[in-house]
């Protein structure tokens, strides 16, 4: 750990998920003790002086080794550079966990997770140290093709039967993706009983939670964020 609760580590991996994602994999420094949910920073340091970036940590506590994100690409010229440079071994500094909403929910034994664009990072996280949970997740994006963590879930989907799995998008692309928007399988997997978990775009946030609560859900049964 480096001053300020500031932790030095390396970078595992850094790939493309598309043309709107990277994923990044970096070693988890020792004594990072994080909740699923929870959002840390990376410093980047230019010519300018320090930048910090925050994310949702993707990965999940029960992961050691590893500290998992869904970078979004933006149009923030610091974090093109930053992230062009940057290769596998390159040392890079986090900052200590912070909560989120998400990582603050009490949830039961049903688990119903809504995800747009980035916003499956702390889902991920969440889901995946979940244990003797029924776990439906649907997941939107714009396009088809561009679907972070799609073989991993559908994958799941075929082998644990307490996981259902759903993606959509705006523009299929010639994929598997289901046409649509999140909001529009709300009818599809609704269970009265559940909590439900919601990560994304303020707008689709705001319309599934309107829906929901129609739907006769009590407010305690959902949990979001968004960005």
């Amino acid at each position: 750990m480096t001053k300020d609760s500031h932790f030095e580590t390396k970078v595992i991996e850094i790939s493309d998920l598309g043309e709107n994602y990277i994923y990044l994999a970096l070693a988890r420094p020792e004594g990072f003790a994080y909740l699923p949910g929870q959002y840390t920073f990376i410093i980047m340091n230019d010519k300018q002086g320090e930048h910090r970036a925050y994310y949702s940590i993707a990965s999940s506590p029960n992961q050691h080794d590893r500290l998992e994100f869904c970078v979004t690409r933006t149009n923030n010229i610091r974090q093109k550079q930053f992230y062009s440079q940057l290769s596998a071994g390159a040392k890079v500094i986090v900052g200590a966990p912070a909560s989120a909403n998400l990582a603050n929910a009490t949830l039961g034994p049903a688990v119903i997770a809504f995800a747009g664009g980035s916003g499956i990072a702390p889902i991920r996280s969440i889901l995946n140290a979940l244990q003797e949970t029924n776990i439906t997740l649907v997941y939107g994006c714009r396009h088809g093709a561009e679907r972070p963590f799609h073989k991993e879930f559908a994958t799941k989907s075929e082998t644990d039967r307490g996981f259902v799995y759903k993606s959509c998008a705006d523009q299929v692309n010639n994929s598997d993706a289901l046409e649509g928007k999140v909001t529009d399988f709300i009818e599809e997997v609704f269970q009265k009983e559940a909590h439900y978990l919601l990560c994304g775009p303020k707008p689709m946030l705001e319309a599934l939670e309107s829906r929901l609560i129609n739907k006769g859900i009590d407010k305690t049964q959902i949990h979001y964020d968004g960005f």
